[in-house]
């Protein structure tokens, strides 16, 4: 049944690609891109023909495009933010962060989303590193878990589709225009966004939230020694559920994404002086968008005082 229907679409491409040859010597402008859209909607019309058990079998036997990254990792994409999402170049100096691991640490890499960053750390690292990759959004979770598997990291990445907070509780994860693999900006209690402006979730979905203090003491997970943290506002309620964590002292380095919400650093001071009575001090700090005055994120390096 799949090579009857690749051979309709090739017989379909074929058509429109001598199609848009006879029609180009009338109508140089007439692109490419225009054939190939035209490639796509004929291949969807002939999925749409098929019975719901056949387009099942279809999916099943393609689950989607193959896509190579630089560092070895092959992932799997099924709509174009999550291939934006692993395609996007990952800032060299979190890269140079992830590979100044060393054997027997672990990682926890808190929002993982689709799991970028624990895919690289795990291509650097393989089995010498333990990743606990904590994402809520059930559809990043579903694309973090697949391509994790797809790799051949199961092993030594632990997967938990769990929020972090100051309480242990279910809470509301409010999603941020999509609910799609490779979007961000969903917000779990409040709905809030990075900017802590409220916004309309396009759907609410209730889902359990830890400290981390409980979920390391509860599922008896390995004690982290490096944490990133990219949770698009609410770091500082996940910190302060951590002390306990951040105070036994295997916690060498927090990575901490900040949004400088009110441009007058309100969110990077909370942080600072918690951390600071916890034992850490910044250590650097990482623009996004480098050269550009408008940028207002960054990751923050903080590091366990000796």
């Amino acid at each position: 049944m799949l090579g009857r229907l690749q051979h309709r679409v090739g017989d379909a491409a074929h058509t429109l690609r001598q199609r848009q040859e006879n029609t180009t010597a009338v109508q140089p402008e007439v692109s490419q891109d225009k054939a190939a859209t035209s490639d796509v909607r004929y291949a969807v019309k002939v999925l749409n023909e098929l019975s719901p058990v056949k387009q099942v079998a279809v999916l099943e036997l393609w689950p989607g495009p193959e896509i190579e990254l630089d560092n070895g990792v092959a992932v799997t994409a099924r709509s174009k933010k999550e291939r934006r999402r692993f395609t996007r170049p990952i800032d060299a100096e979190t890269l140079e962060w992830l590979g100044g691991f060393v054997a027997g640490d672990v990682f926890y890499d808190i929002g993982a989303n689709c799991g970028s960053l624990t895919l690289a750390a795990g291509a650097q690292h393989r089995d010498g590193l333990t990743i606990v990759a904590i994402e809520p959004g059930y559809a990043n979770f579903e694309s973090l878990v697949r391509n994790v598997s797809h790799n051949d990291m199961l092993g030594f990445v632990i997967p938990l589709q769990v929020a972090l907070l100051d309480q242990t509780r279910l809470e509301p994860i409010n999603y941020y225009r999509s609910t799609a693999a490779g979007t961000s900006l969903h917000a779990v209690g409040r709905p809030l966004d990075h900017e802590d402006n409220e916004f309309t979730p396009v759907k609410t979905q209730m889902v359990p939230a830890y400290t981390l203090d409980d979920l390391i003491d509860i599922l008896g997970l390995p004690e982290p020694t490096h944490v990133k943290v990219d949770v698009d506002g609410t770091e500082g309620p996940l910190l302060q559920g951590a002390t306990k964590t951040l105070t036994r002292g295997a916690v060498k380095e927090l990575l901490v994404e900040i949004v400088d919400h009110d441009r007058a650093g309100t969110r990077l001071a909370s942080v600072k002086n918690l951390l600071e009575g916890l034992g850490y001090e910044l250590a650097e700090t990482f623009s996004h968008h480098v050269g550009d005055t408008r940028s207002f994120v960054a990751d923050h390096l903080f590091r366990r005082r000796s």
